[in-house]
């Protein structure tokens, strides 16, 4: 989606791939990321303006308009400086059976902005997010990793984001914080941090090793997650090696 692809292009240094990212507690999951049905739209930058529209249909019998979803992004990037400005907007109704009114879940939105600039010493990074109504911020986790009092994915809520990334000798340093807060009256918010390290092996293998940590607050049930699983821990700690293909 335009939102997840801001979010992981331009406001998280660790690019939501790794321990310490910005799915520790932003809601990148389920159709926040990726869609099915979905036709989208990248216009040609032009001086260093871009935009992006996505349409997903909802495919559910019973109603035309039950999971529909759009979103879209502006941005501009020129020098040290990348901006954009992304939303989604989802019809969360579910539609029981054919010919059965779907069920009023209301609509999920998501705004974020996202800013990064290359001070050449390091790179800062910087992300806000407001999330409102169902579905708008799905839990990563929702099988209570940690027992007690069952975390409740918030219907209204916001998360900001700040980053560097910088060169070590030949490698990059990669760091963030991050804050939760829950609007709701189950108030369940949280912090985040996370460092890594990425090392080239050669033009297109790097070795990468990270570590993130989550402070949940009254119940919340928020995990460290990367791009392959959504975590079942408040802690953990990558080390691997990737290559491009």
């Amino acid at each position: 989606t335009p939102w997840h692809q801001a979010l992981a292009q331009v406001a998280d240094p660790f690019s939501t791939g790794y321990a310490g990212g910005s799915k520790n507690l932003f809601p990148d999951f389920g159709s926040n990321v990726r869609t099915s049905n979905t036709v989208m739209y990248t216009a040609p930058a032009t001086a260093g303006f871009t935009a992006d529209l996505a349409y997903s249909a909802g495919e559910q019998g019973g109603s035309a308009s039950a999971g529909r979803q759009i979103g879209a992004s502006v941005g501009y990037s020129k020098g040290p400086l990348n901006v954009r400005l992304a939303h989604n907007h989802k019809n969360s109704d579910i539609a029981a059976a054919p010919g059965v009114v779907a069920v009023d879940r209301s609509v999920g939105r998501n705004t974020l902005l996202a800013v990064n600039y290359d001070f050449k010493v390091v790179k800062a990074y910087f992300a806000y997010n407001v999330d409102e109504g169902f579905n708008a911020a799905p839990l990563g986790n929702t099988s209570n990793p940690f027992g007690g009092v069952r975390p409740t994915a918030s219907t209204d809520g916001n998360e900001i984001l700040v980053g560097l990334s910088a060169p070590i000798g030949s490698g990059t340093l990669l760091a963030s914080v991050m804050r939760k807060d829950d609007k709701t009256s189950f108030n369940q918010d949280a912090s985040s941090w996370g460092v890594g390290y990425l090392h080239p092996l050669s033009r297109r293998t790097s070795f990468y090793t990270a570590y993130g940590s989550i402070d949940n607050k009254n119940g919340a049930g928020y995990t460290v997650a990367n791009n392959s699983e959504s975590g079942s821990g408040d802690r953990a700690f990558n080390l691997g090696v990737r290559h491009s293909f």
